[in-house]
């Protein structure tokens, strides 16, 4: 079993701060994409300049975040890092109203790099920060140098038995929640790998679902939260409560208890063979075989992007 990192309580609070800012300001970022001159509300200059100013209170309140902050002036910085979120949320919020978008838009290609490039590539850059912080190597932090070939084996192994049995189950939960009236929807990055035409657009998500996501996710919820986890609360309960995260971030409610067994599965995996490659090989290889799904047969499956 990974043991309880020794990871220091203010740097595991900032860095999902940093994360939650960074996502705030990609998806401020984000919305410049859905401008209809047509019906807006504000011209396109001043629209953007409102942009810019909201995605700019969260970056600001970002560097804020990762600065040390002393006994003496905690309320200071405490008081400048909530105007700067309060005005990055309110301008967000605005753009929002005064794009001349339909609410009910579904997301380009563009947004979606951007989102990939907002949560998962500058998680990375978090992740670096926190692992610096705590005086800590990539290698030791997350068990690299453990067996890396016999990690990746039994990744790959967990991948490909993961994929059958979890689209039995996604079948079982989309059959129960309509038999109850609800009407499940795919997950938004499943709709828009199907609905893209260009072949650049189809290899950056196969780029971001095979690559970006299991290294961050696994870095994020098995390298991070379940020992981080660990620390404060009984190891059975860790693995629990950071399965529902897992499944509750992909915000599919078909795809919830698949994803919430799967997560369970690639924490034991780690847990067996105390390296990261493991669970990033099975959920590369689970994120693989859903991306041959839906290119040559369109279906609906529990992809983890």
């Amino acid at each position: 079993m990974i043991p309880p990192r020794p990871w220091t309580l203010d740097t595991l609070a900032r860095l999902p701060a940093g994360v939650v800012l960074c996502v705030l300001a990609g998806a401020t970022l984000a919305s410049a994409t859905r401008y209809d001159a047509a019906s807006a509300k504000l011209a396109a200059p001043w629209f953007c300049l409102l942009i810019l100013a909201g995605a700019g209170a969260f970056i600001a309140a970002l560097i804020l975040l990762l600065r040390d902050w002393s006994v003496e002036d905690f309320g200071r910085r405490a008081a400048v890092f909530c105007a700067l979120l309060f005005i990055g949320l309110n301008l967000g919020l605005v753009a929002g109203k005064f794009s001349g978008a339909a609410p009910d838009t579904q997301p380009g290609f563009l947004q979606i790099v951007i989102a990939t490039l907002a949560l998962q590539g500058a998680s990375l850059g978090l992740v670096a920060w926190f692992l610096r912080r705590n005086a800590m190597r990539w290698r030791h932090a997350f068990g690299l140098h453990h067996s890396p070939a016999r990690a990746a084996g039994w990744g790959l192994l967990l991948g490909l038995i993961a994929l059958p049995v979890l689209l039995l189950l996604q079948a079982q939960c989309v059959a129960l929640l309509t038999k109850f009236g609800w009407h499940p929807q795919q997950q938004t990055m499943v709709e828009v790998f199907q609905q893209m035409d260009s072949l650049p657009g189809k290899l950056y998500l196969g780029f971001a679902a095979l690559v970006l996501a299991p290294v961050t996710e696994e870095i994020l919820f098995r390298g991070l939260l379940y020992p981080a986890l660990k620390q404060f609360i009984r190891p059975g309960t860790a693995l629990a409560l950071s399965s529902l995260v897992f499944a509750a971030m992909h915000a599919n409610a078909a795809s919830f208890v698949p994803l919430g067994v799967f997560a369970v599965a690639l924490a034991l995996l780690c847990d067996r063979t105390q390296n990261l490659i493991a669970p990033i090989v099975a959920h590369a290889t689970f994120n693989a075989g859903n991306v041959i799904l839906m290119l040559y047969f369109q279906s609906a499956v529990p992809a983890a992007p």
